[in-house]
């Protein structure tokens, strides 16, 4: 009978046969005792693929009985290999297909660690080892936070095969540096206005349909290259959110503006299940060029990162405007521990500060009495017009609060009528955003999702920038 061709794969010692109907048979090749021996590990169709029978030629080269097979593998060291980084590093991304930051860990990996680490075992390293990687990475040029995750992927590495009892981890505990990068990045209105109409003449409607998106809803950029079709639910205005944190998909509210820039979005077929796709439809994993282009254009600062910097003036703006507290914009950030959302706690007004800016100054107001209501209610029956006095409130001077975006306060104003307050019983309960003040907070019920769409409906108008003396605002800039 003669010799069936062997064709190699990408595992080492691992090759297959061709059959039949595109079946292959796996057959693994290995040394014991000087002896050179060859092994038939399966069919396709019964399940065997080349991974599978690499993992069983390593049960063969470090002993293990046949019939005890990935038990006894999985209860002691697999010490017949030497589990280089390289090495772990292959079957980390193999068994970690859906990993998140994929492509950084590459790049981190083959840049940074393969040269020094690459042929080395987690036992070959010494704690001068990774001081020496520490200061060349230091010394060129490379920022603190980039040392950090480098160090990171290191450690990540050698516990990820101690787990998984390929080999022992490091006898040493790496000491990661200390980075202090927290970075909240605003834009004024003039910014704000001339980045949308740089985004207005970008050719590329895909990327600036998703720097919108940033702006309109504070998703990360990780979600929009994420987002699908299928996650946008127009019907009860809400969008599914893929984190990828913890396996959670949170819903977050689909406001006007947001949907405006998704139904002209969708005129454009791409036959792509993603709302922003990358080449040939599949998932886009970067748009750096056009990014860094709108940027230079719209004459931001160099440092700004577009994408992440809007989310951060998107929260800015509804922590400013005093129309949602710091666990609604938790939520609304889809962030999982309030910590992130402190970084804009000094934004937020307090009731005493909204109620003076809604009814203070004003001459024309009735006595306040001490049990009030303090917050706008765009639902409730009681809701009357805005009266000639608030509308001169507009005019009035910014607080101390106010002055860094002077139209923020006048478009909250704007969008929103008035309650006018009232006396109510101790305990009453007027709507679900009803906040009752006796010369500081007594009771705060959460909005409902409804309330939140209806909020983010107008709060969306704050992103415009409100008409000035003497100058004309730009109708075009919400368009796609």
């Amino acid at each position: 009978m003669p010799r069936q061709n062997r064709h190699s794969t990408e595992f080492s010692g691992v090759y297959f046969v061709k059959l039949a109907n595109e079946n292959k048979s796996f057959f693994i090749r290995y040394k014991r005792h000087g002896k050179s021996i060859e092994e038939r590990a399966g069919r396709g169709n019964e399940g065997w693929n080349a991974e599978k029978a690499w993992n069983l030629r390593s049960e063969r080269i470090s002993g293990i009985n046949p019939q005890v097979g990935e038990t006894q593998l999985n209860n002691g060291l697999n010490t017949g290999l030497r589990w280089t980084f390289s090495k772990i590093f292959e079957k980390y991304l193999r068994l970690r297909p859906d990993l998140k930051g994929r492509e950084n860990d590459i790049y981190r990996f083959k840049n940074y660690l393969e040269m020094d680490f690459g042929d080395k075992t987690a036992q070959e390293v010494s704690q001068g080892d990774v001081e020496r990687i520490r200061h060349n990475l230091q010394n060129r040029g490379l920022k603190p936070a980039t040392v950090r995750h480098v160090l990171e992927l290191l450690r990540r590495l050698a516990n990820f095969a101690a787990k998984k009892n390929y080999c022992r981890g490091l006898s040493f505990k790496i000491d990661m540096p200390m980075v202090e990068n927290q970075k909240t990045e605003d834009l004024t209105q003039d910014q704000i206005q001339k980045l949308l109409r740089v985004l207005d003449e970008e050719p590329e409607f895909q990327v600036s349909n998703l720097v919108r998106m940033a702006l309109y809803t504070g998703m990360r950029r990780g979600e929009l290259f994420a987002l699908c079709w299928s996650d946008i639910d127009f019907y009860n205005k809400t969008i599914t959110v893929k984190s990828g944190k913890n396996g959670l998909h949170p819903t977050i509210p689909l406001n006007e503006m947001a949907e405006n820039v998704l139904a002209a979005h969708a005129q454009v077929e791409t036959g792509s299940q993603f709302v922003f796709p990358g080449r040939g439809g599949k998932k886009r994993t970067e748009c750096k060029r056009p990014l860094l282009r709108i940027r230079k254009k719209a004459g931001l600062p160099e440092d700004f990162r577009l994408l992440q910097g809007l989310r951060h003036v998107y929260a800015s703006m509804l922590a400013s405007s005093g129309k949602v507290d710091l666990e609604t914009l938790q939520s609304l950030l889809t962030q999982k521990s309030p910590l992130m959302t402190q970084r804009y706690a000094h934004l937020f007004e307090t009731p005493e500060t909204v109620f003076a800016a809604d009814y203070g100054d004003s001459e024309a107001n009735e006595e306040v009495p001490e049990t009030a209501i303090a917050a706008d209610n765009v639902d409730s029956e009681q809701t009357e017009e805005v009266s000639e006095t608030d509308l001169e409130l507009i005019d009035k001077p910014e607080t101390e609060s106010e002055s860094k975006t002077p139209e923020l306060s006048q478009l909250v104003k704007q969008n929103y009528s008035g309650v006018k307050p009232k006396e109510i019983q101790h305990g009453e309960v007027y709507s679900p955003k009803t906040i009752v003040v006796e010369k500081k907070v007594q009771q705060k019920i959460k909005p409902s999702l409804k309330e939140l769409k209806n909020d983010l409906k107008s709060l969306s108008q704050l992103i415009q920038a409100a008409p000035r003396k003497g100058k004309s605002t730009d109708p075009k800039w919400s368009h796609s």
